[in-house]
């Protein structure tokens, strides 16, 4: 190691004293040919390839890869001086193009690597079938039988997006909306703004029709206007009473998406037949693994338990046998994963 050291040591003081060796090594080699021609050993006054031995011996006392570096710097330089508007076209595009990978990393980055904007989302999991069952969504009555048997999450919720139409007549005007179990706000440490946000009173059949506007919504269309909470809202047709504004900077559990407006899943009306997917929030000192363990001994009687006609739609030959998993979700579904 110490002589490797030394030799590297010499070799950087030769970069500094190149044109002294250079002179050494012309007068050492013309001392060492003129000695050769003087006595030659078969008749003959060959020296050799003197080019060649000058390379040799300088490959014990540079460093071929700084040379080369500087080398391809002074050729560059030369390029650029002889055509200089083709140069400087080259460089901005190379800068354009530097500049739009960082801003398209940028922008996955704040929408899709960066975790969920709520409490503990390292706490929070998808429960689902496994991928290769391609069940992106289950009925709700798979949610419903999976929040009554449940004990390995301190709190789960189920939704799904859909767009409505707050149009009360004539051209449609859609909005980004979710429907959304009781414990989806409350699961996920979301709170209002302003008002109330829905929480379990909501969370059953029949229940009446209410709705949580997006902040970020509730500023761009009603002007932060704190009289809208208490007041009736068209969602397909129907009146929906504004409950309550979320907390600044939610946009929900989509990965580089928003929603507008939120409703309970149960609200009769706006609500077409839909399925839903389900997320849940692992209980103190529970793994991912255990959770997956539990689901895995819970699925058999939970789809055995469904009704018939609450899944008629859902029934094929595997449907019955699948097995719920929990798959961590700190940074939020991805488009990819909730494909129905």
């Amino acid at each position: 190691m110490v002589e490797w050291l030394k030799s590297v040591g010499l070799r950087l003081k030769t970069l500094m004293q190149r044109r002294q060796l250079e002179t050494d090594l012309e007068d050492e080699l013309a001392f060492h040919k003129a000695m050769r021609e003087s006595k030659p050993a078969d008749g003959t006054r060959r020296f050799g390839n003197v080019t060649r031995l000058k390379e040799q011996c300088r490959e014990h006392w540079t460093l071929p890869l700084i040379e080369t570096f500087f080398d391809d710097v002074r050729y560059a330089l030369r390029r650029v001086g002889r055509a200089p508007a083709f140069s400087v076209i080259i460089i901005l595009l190379m800068a354009l193009g530097i500049g739009a990978n960082t801003a398209i990393f940028s922008l996955i980055d704040a929408a899709m690597l960066r975790s969920l904007p709520v409490r503990h989302p390292e706490e929070l999991v998808q429960v689902r079938p496994p991928l290769s069952s391609n069940y992106g969504v289950l009925p709700v009555p798979v949610w419903e039988a999976l929040r009554d048997r449940e004990d390995v999450f301190s709190g789960a919720f189920a939704w799904d997006q859909e767009d409505f139409n707050m149009a009360q007549g004539g051209q449609t005007r859609n909005v980004d909306g979710l429907f959304v179990s009781g414990g989806y706000f409350t699961t996920l440490g979301v709170g209002p703004a302003a008002g109330r946000v829905l929480t379990a009173n909501d969370d059953f059949r029949g229940c009446p029709r209410a709705a949580v506007l997006s902040y970020g919504f509730w500023q761009s269309h009603f002007g932060g206007d704190p009289e809208v909470v208490g007041q009736l809202i068209s969602l397909n047709g129907y009146p929906v009473q504004v409950v309550g504004i979320s907390a600044a900077g939610f946009f929900g559990v989509v990965a580089g998406n928003k929603f507008d407006v939120a409703i309970p899943i149960c609200t009769q009306g706006p609500v077409p037949n839909i399925a839903v997917r389900m997320m849940g929030r692992l209980k103190p000192g529970l793994s991912v693994q255990q959770a997956n363990a539990h689901l895995a001994a819970l699925s058999p009687s939970l789809f055995a338990s469904l009704p018939a006609d609450s899944v008629a739609k859902w029934e094929s030959p595997g449907f019955r046998a699948l097995r719920l998993e929990a798959e961590p979700s700190a940074n939020g579904f991805y488009w990819s994963a909730i494909s129905d």
